[in-house]
Order: structure tokens, then sequence, then C-alpha cells
């Protein structure tokens, strides 16, 4: 995906998110047995914060963008050719950005659970296909009074299980193989760091 894009639909959510947080204290009823019943701000909010420090502590889900830092291995290869018998390498990339689905469980660092440390797992969704990579780790989370919806940050490992690279024998910068006039390419499994950041929900 390309940056630009994503950074899009980040600030979108982010408005979301806050026009959500902000809509949730101007609402002065709430349904008692199907029935509208008006009640202060005050006793509005406290129901809200009860409710939010409940749900924060269980198990959710978020959606944001992740960056992968690729961990040793064969260097990614998004584009490559020979050239007067040379094999170049147009375009490689160790790092990736993308979009992520995750779910998690926090726990609570403090009384009011509005910053939980908990475990992660995640899906990762490309240009080329729906599931591209998954991830898991450890993430922590922030929740602005009187919602359950959360800010998180994550860091963990990736897991990239269709990458190309050059093929065995084939080295950048290298006299390509006798009797081979192209650049061949093979699919391996990689792993990664990844650094997360989603909304959660």
């Amino acid at each position: 995906m390309k940056l630009l894009p994503m950074f899009g639909i980040f600030v979108s959510t982010l408005f979301l998110f806050a026009s959500s947080v902000y809509a949730a204290e101007r609402v002065r009823t709430m349904k008692v047995n199907g029935t509208d019943v008006e009640i202060s701000a005050a006793a509005e909010r406290q129901l809200a914060e009860e409710k939010g420090q409940e749900n924060f502590v269980s198990l959710n889900f978020g959606a944001g963008l992740f960056a992968g830092f690729d961990i040793g291995g064969k260097q990614r290869v998004d584009s490559a050719r020979v050239v007067n018998g040379i094999v170049r390498v147009e375009e490689k990339s160790d790092a990736q950005l993308g979009f992520i689905l995750e779910a998690h469980r926090f726990f609570g660092l403090d009384s009011s659970n509005k910053f939980g440390i908990g475990p992660y797992i995640g899906v990762i969704a490309s240009n080329e296909n729906v599931f591209s990579a998954a991830s898991a780790g450890v993430m922590f989370g922030f929740r602005p009074e009187g919602t359950s919806k959360s800010l998180n940050i994550g860091i963990g490992g990736i897991v990239y299980p269709s990458v190309k690279v050059l093929g065995e024998g084939i080295e950048a910068n290298q006299p390509i193989p006798q009797n081979e006039t192209e650049v061949r390419t093979q699919k391996i499994t990689k792993y990664g760091i990844a650094i997360v950041a989603s909304f959660g929900f």
C-alpha cells in the first residue's frame, strides 16, 4: 500500500474515534426496559465509565496500521533483470507498511483501567493478497474516560508466508549462471519485527 492513502485512513479513523467519544458525552437519555429515561450528564458519564472499565479488560478487536522490518535471510526482491550478463535488482525493500486487523486482551495497569497491557494477534492485508502476513506480540492500550474504545501501540513478531527472493544460485550484482538468460525467483517464508498502531473498538 502507498503511505499517503493509509495515512488518510488513519486520520479519518482518528476523527471518527474522537467524534464518537464526544457524541457519547452529549447523550442525555438512556433506555431502561425499552423506555427512554432522562438522566443527568454526570450519571450518564458515570455509567459509561463503569461500562468502559469493564469492557476494556475483555477480549476486543482493533484496526490500524503496521510497519514490518525483515530480520536476516535473503533480501526480498520486487523486480530484477539481467544487464550485460549481470543480475541487477531494480526494486527491493526490507520494510513494509500495511493495514492490520487485530484481537487483543488487556490487563489493567491502574484502578480505573485507563491503561492496559496484554497480548495481541493480527492478520495483515496487502495490495496483492487479502492475507499476506500474521503478527503476534505485546500491546499497550489507553482508554479515554467514558468509553471502552482505545488507542493502542504494539510490538511483536511478524511472519510473511510468501515472499519473492532471488532463486538458488542467483546473486545480485553477480553474473547470471550459465545457460540462464532470465532472473529466476522463488517464494520463501520470512520473519521480522512489527510495530502496530491501532484503534480498539
